[in-house]
């Protein structure tokens, strides 16, 4: 099985508050933040391009916004709306070790290029070689991309 390596780390984090009865809750002070109004999301603008980077970070946010992107593209369609006029062209650039095994989305996100909702999704794997003389040397995230 496939263990994530943040989830991995906390779920190891946790083992301290597990005795043989079952959990044991920890005293932890949670403190929340305002929002400013600087959190990730999509522009107002939606004529504006859209460039997604996330080279070896997670892309969940990034497929929310796709998602999101869709199902606009989708109204604005079923309004009778010139998609190319309404909406800017949208880049996706990510990247991860390996393409077998570590990029877990890559059907829906080849799917969201295939549909037009993302103009390219440019990747890029580290630890994967580009040709036989490259076989086994790291090459990095952003070089690729």
């Amino acid at each position: 099985a496939r263990r994530g390596l943040c989830s991995s780390m906390l779920a190891s984090m946790g083992e301290e508050f597990i005795d043989a009865g079952g959990w044991v809750k920890p005293a932890v002070r949670v403190y929340r933040r305002r929002p400013t109004g600087n959190e990730l999301r999509l522009p107002t603008d939606l004529t504006a391009p859209l460039l997604l980077v996330g080279p070896g970070t997670g892309v969940a946010p990034f497929i929310a916004f796709l998602q999101h992107l869709r199902a606009l593209r989708a109204d604005a369609r079923a309004r009778g709306v010139e998609l190319a006029r309404a909406f800017g062209e949208t880049h996706l650039f990510f990247g991860c070790q390996h393409r077998v095994g570590d990029f877990l989305f890559d059907e829906e996100l080849e799917t969201f290029e295939a549909d037009g909702t993302l103009t390219r999704l440019h990747t890029a794997f580290s630890r994967d070689a580009i040709d036989s003389a490259s076989a086994g040397e790291w090459r990095s995230v952003r070089l690729n991309v």
